[in-house]
């Protein structure tokens, strides 16, 4: 009798056995494959951010280097055409007044330009720029005509938005020569258009730099110099509008260090050791700008030898942060390098949200699946159990 029950028992639970293990397969089998599937989406998904990301950095690089080219050319030109009209004869320096009526024309055509001037080899000097610090005399001239008493030697005028004279002065303790100036000298050495180096404009106070070329004569003898002064602040405004992310940057800096432009800087400018003025460096700016910078100097120690774009990552805390440099333009013998920086799930909060979407929809399926499969083995054992009792 004990024999019978016992054979009894162990046939009924072989239906329970095979059941559960069934269930145990199909359950491990289908953890793996969402497992696999979701392994595999994240490594897709990565690959896409990573080309998601590159791209956007790589378009806000584009579009920059356009307008940054675009902004210096249109400046060159000026000085080119002002230095054809000057050896054409159409204005001279020793008629002040019609040639700074022309340098104010191109002014107002030319927003990129803060100031156009000439210098001759004689010291004279027909200098005119924007006075934004002056809404009723947006525009200042500057004559200086060496000929005259040192009372009246320096000429100052102020003019309004449509040219005319608002005020009238002398500066007698005003000594500038333009033939001691950098870009005079410059100028007269080489045989087309010269750069100078970025540097503090002394009247503003910003960055900016200088673009001049020689006047010359029938005889090839210079007659003057022809330059134009162009402040980097609107390449920092464009900057400005440029989106990258919530808290991204993008900023412009020179083969030696300094920084041109930034879209979050206050100020470019100032104070070294022994009290001159001076552009900032990378290392000077917040932080992440200034880690982004030192591992491009880790790198490339001479920023002239980058010619392809470097991408980087790096961690701030538990923030991860994508950077890219590469070579924007070249003026003269230098080249300026654009760097960009953004926290990295910025950039990819959309494609972050599918993905946890994604896992999130595997996981319940997963638990769907297990759920249904334990239903289906209870209904599955209920003969069994019907025929036990």
């Amino acid at each position: 009798m004990t024999a019978t029950a016992t054979t009894g028992e162990s046939s009924s639970r072989q239906p329970y056995g095979l059941v559960f293990s069934l269930l145990v397969l199909l359950i491990f089998v289908e953890t793996m494959t969402v497992f696999a599937v979701l392994a595999s989406q994240r490594m897709t998904t990565e690959r896409a951010l990573q080309q998601y990301t590159n791209e956007l950095l790589r378009d806000v690089v584009d579009e920059t280097r356009e307008n940054a080219a675009g902004y210096l050319r249109q400046a060159r030109d000026s000085v080119l055409l002002t230095t054809g009209v000057m050896e054409a004869g159409l204005l001279s320096a020793d008629e002040p007044a019609p040639l700074e009526r022309y340098l104010l024309e191109q002014l107002r055509i030319i927003p990129q330009i803060d100031a156009l001037y000439f210098g001759d080899t004689t010291g004279r000097f027909v200098f005119s720029k924007r006075n934004s610090n002056d809404s009723r005399s947006p525009y200042l001239s500057k004559i200086v005509q060496p000929s005259l008493e040192p009372e009246q030697r320096v000429t100052l005028i102020h003019r309004g938005h449509d040219f005319t004279e608002t005020a009238k002065s002398n500066d007698p303790d005003d000594t500038f020569d333009p033939r001691l100036r950098p870009w005079f000298n410059m100028a007269r050495a080489e045989k087309r258009e010269i750069w100078t180096d970025p540097y503090i404009f002394y009247t503003s106070r910003r960055p900016g730099l200088t673009v001049a070329a020689a006047i010359r004569g029938d005889d090839a003898k210079i007659l003057g110099v022809v330059g134009a002064d162009i402040e980097l602040s609107a390449l920092t405004d464009f900057l400005r509008q440029q989106r990258i992310g919530a808290t991204g940057a993008a900023f412009v800096m020179h083969s030696n260090g300094d920084v041109l432009a930034h879209s979050d800087a206050t100020g470019l400018a100032q104070l070294d050791e022994s009290g001159a003025v001076r552009l900032k460096k990378l290392a000077d700016l917040d932080v992440v700008t200034a880690l982004a910078g030192a591992r491009l100097d880790a790198r490339y120690p001479d920023l002239g030898a980058l010619q392809h774009t470097f991408h980087d990552r790096f961690m701030i805390g538990e923030q991860r942060y994508l950077s890219m440099f590469m070579p924007l333009l070249t003026q003269g013998g230098d080249q300026w390098v654009m760097g960009v920086y953004a926290p990295e799930d910025e950039l990819a909060q959309k494609i972050r949200k599918g993905q946890r979407e994604s896992i999130f929809l595997g996981a319940a399926v997963s638990v769907l699946v297990m759920t249904a499969a334990i239903l289906i083995g209870l209904i599955a054992l209920r003969p069994s159990r019907a025929r036990q009792r």
